[in-house]
């Protein structure tokens, strides 16, 4: 009897670590990585590349592996560890796309996604290409700023910490501070006035 009671119990640890150990495998799909080079409803078109410079809606023009991903309740959109909306995805994003779901072999290939995570692209705009953002229409004013020709030293348009910000040379903070000096502080009172506290930074931590 006592044999029987201790064949049961190892049973059912036995068991119950097999239980375990499907409730926490991983979760088997497929990877998808490109562009978003549409947006409609809740699906968006992602694919390796396109012919020529742009994609005008022709599905001959794209390039690789391409599909439509459906949006459901359920999709988790993510942008690094944050969420993220879909109202929020713009044309231009890359994107790895992460599907479960039977897909649908056509070309492009349509099915859901079970997760989206987004990598943001930032775009420089502005009428002297003062803006980093991602918005690759911004505008701005076109007038002569005291420090705008210290954009083309080595400034780059970045996705830093979150957002969209400019990442700032050594050659391009010296180049503020020298405006700075020569000019006086009322350089800094400009709508690009934050360029000069920013080389500061740059250059008090060299």
């Amino acid at each position: 009897m006592k044999n029987i009671v201790i064949i049961i119990i190892v049973l059912l640890l036995l068991l119950a670590g097999t239980f375990y150990f499907y409730d926490n495998k991983e979760e088997k799909g497929v990877y998808y990585t490109g562009v978003v080079y549409a947006k409609e409803d809740a699906r968006i078109l992602v694919a390796e590349g396109v012919e020529g410079e742009e994609y005008t809606g022709d599905i001959e023009e794209l390039t690789g592996e391409a599909g439509w991903f459906s949006v459901k309740e359920e999709t988790k959109i993510k942008e690094g560890k944050k969420d993220f909306l879909f109202e929020d995805i713009r044309e231009g994003d890359i994107v790895e796309v992460f599907v479960v779901d039977p897909v649908m072999e056509s070309y492009p290939l349509q099915a859901a996604a079970k997760t989206i995570t987004v990598t943001p692209l930032c775009y420089v705009g502005g009428c002297s290409g003062e803006i980093c953002s991602r918005d690759r229409n911004a505008i701005s004013t076109c007038e002569f700023i005291s420090g705008m020709e210290c954009l083309g030293e080595g400034m780059s348009c970045e996705y830093l910490d979150g957002g969209c910000e400019w990442a700032m040379s050594r050659s391009a903070a010296e180049c503020f501070y020298v405006v700075k000096k020569e000019g006086g502080e009322h350089v800094v009172e400009t709508r690009i006035g934050h360029f000069f506290d920013k080389a500061e930074e740059v250059l008090e931590n060299l």
